[in-house]
């Protein structure tokens, strides 16, 4: 931890939220897993009470915008590599992506000869296709609280474009590709982490491999704090685009995984040694954005909604 990071939580000590500034603190990954981990959370109960009343979306999302948002305002200092740096690969790099994502979402889907078949006649307005079980929930929205639908489809732009790429980006392009950067040393922080999990670490922790992990330094803090944002392996871009994909739906595996790929590269592009200006995960922030942004103009557009 560094001189302004120890500010930071020193400044926050005594507030109501002294022990989880503490935690926040102590070392590189919870600040950048725990936001992420929140949005999911509060993505959970949103999901549970729009299928009990729909109307219930905007306000409840809403919570969720601010409560995510609040956190990454909160810990923004323990964050130095969150920038808002633009860089031209930004534009061209998002239409790409929305472009690869609906097509490979069609493909994954069993979709894409129908959907390719409208495409080439100039026609994207099929919304869902023929034998859909039921109305997306933003079609029920529509029809029957337009007021609801409105907001619901303002505040869902704001999430995606907004929050979700900064709290996607933190963990993924920042701990994940740096935390996972040798493949020997990530085994030995999975052995780490497998010798603390309450039952199956007991029963494995005589196994000389374990025991021999366990003694060591706590190998994914390590391993970031030893590497620059910027200096990216291959097998840290398999590593933390496999858990990029593995946040998503099966649907967009495909998608995902083209998106973290081509994200780790614009990271090691706009932060390579050399550079006169890193720009550390400004312009892939920028990307995820632009791009989540895309898809849900297409989405509003054509009333495709699995990709909302």
């Amino acid at each position: 931890m560094n001189l302004s990071d120890k500010q930071a939580i020193e400044e926050n000590k005594g507030g109501r939220l002294a022990g989880l500034d503490r935690a926040m603190g102590d070392g590189p990954w919870m600040v950048r897993l725990a936001p992420l981990l929140l949005w999911v959370g509060c993505m959970m109960v949103v999901g549970m009470a729009r299928d009990w009343d729909v109307r219930t979306l905007p306000y409840l999302y809403t919570v969720q915008c601010l409560l995510t948002g609040g956190m990454l305002w909160r810990y923004r200092r323990l964050l130095p590599e969150v920038t808002l740096w633009f860089h031209w690969s930004v534009v061209p790099s998002a239409v790409f992506l929305t472009v690869a994502w609906i097509i490979l979402g069609w493909w994954v889907g069993g979709e894409l000869p129908v959907r390719w078949e409208a495409l080439m006649e100039g026609n994207l307005r099929l919304g869902a296709l023929d034998g859909e079980a039921e109305l997306h929930y933003f079609e029920t929205m529509r029809g029957a609280y337009p007021w609801t639908f409105t907001a619901a489809m303002g505040l869902r732009l704001l999430g995606m474009a907004l929050i979700v790429p900064f709290i996607e980006e933190v963990f993924n392009r920042s701990f994940c590709l740096r935390a996972m950067h040798s493949m020997r040393k990530t085994g030995v922080a999975v052995l780490q982490v497998v010798h603390d999990l309450p039952g199956i670490g007991e029963w494995l922790m005589d196994k000389p491999a374990v025991k021999r992990a366990a003694l060591q330094e706590p190998m994914f803090t390590q391993q970031f704090n030893e590497t620059a944002l910027g200096a990216v392996s291959v097998f840290g871009v398999v590593a933390s685009t496999l858990v990029f994909m593995l946040n998503h739906m099966p649907r967009d595996w495909m998608g995902a995984i083209v998106c973290g790929v081509l994200w780790c590269l614009m990271v090691k592009w706009t932060n390579r040694e050399g550079r006169k200006r890193k720009l550390g995960l400004g312009p892939v922030i920028w990307s995820h954005g632009l791009t989540n942004a895309l898809l849900w103009g297409y989405t509003l557009y054509s009333g495709d909604w699995q990709f909302l």
